[in-house]
């Protein structure tokens, strides 16, 4: 999924983004204290994994750790994250035997660094802006706990294939989280 530029993307929340080689010392002390913390869990991805990786490493806002969980992968998922990770500090990859997402996503929380936790699938794409525009909206209304947006849907080719435009008003939302995941 891709999200389009006219609108915020994906999910991103508060909780407790950095430069492919650090430049400066400032720089380097994002490595330590990212501003966001994108968690990916990934079994079997191999497929997609290096486009999502490049996604996020591409993203306006630097200072960022990408938290990498494999579930038991048994394709070249791996190695591709490994030759990521070989070039960008700011790649995290943590193995684990096949726990499935729920536990993939619980145990990338555990070893999260940053204020703020944002998801993306090992399957999807995410705009160059997408985390700038997140956390501005976000350090600008406090209320805001829990951030999504519209996605564009799109064919193993990279062709669109339509928009996803999940409820965005608070109390129809409210009420969706009740039953499921009203999120992209």
């Amino acid at each position: 999924l891709v999200t389009p530029p006219a609108e915020v993307a994906s999910v991103i929340m508060p909780r407790r983004v950095i430069p492919a080689v650090p430049d400066t010392r400032e720089e380097a002390s994002c490595l330590d204290r990212p501003d966001v913390t994108v968690l990916m869990p990934v079994r079997d991805g191999a497929q997609w994994i290096a486009a999502a990786c490049r996604s996020v490493l591409s993203q306006s806002l630097r200072s960022f750790e990408l938290v990498i969980i494999d579930d038991g992968s048994r394709d070249g998922t791996v190695g591709q994250i490994e030759a990521l990770t070989g070039d960008d500090p700011r790649i995290r990859l943590i193995r684990q035997p096949a726990l499935g997402i729920v536990g993939a996503l619980n145990r990338g929380l555990d070893v999260a660094r940053a204020p703020y936790v944002a998801r993306l699938d090992a399957d999807d794409l995410a705009m160059p802006d997408r985390l700038a525009r997140q956390i501005e909206v976000l350090e600008k209304q406090s209320d805001v706990v829990l951030l999504g947006s519209w996605a564009e849907r799109i064919d193993a080719s990279g062709h669109p294939r339509g928009l996803l435009r999940p409820e965005t008003l608070s109390d129809r939302l409210s009420a969706l989280l009740q039953r499921r995941n009203p999120f992209v």
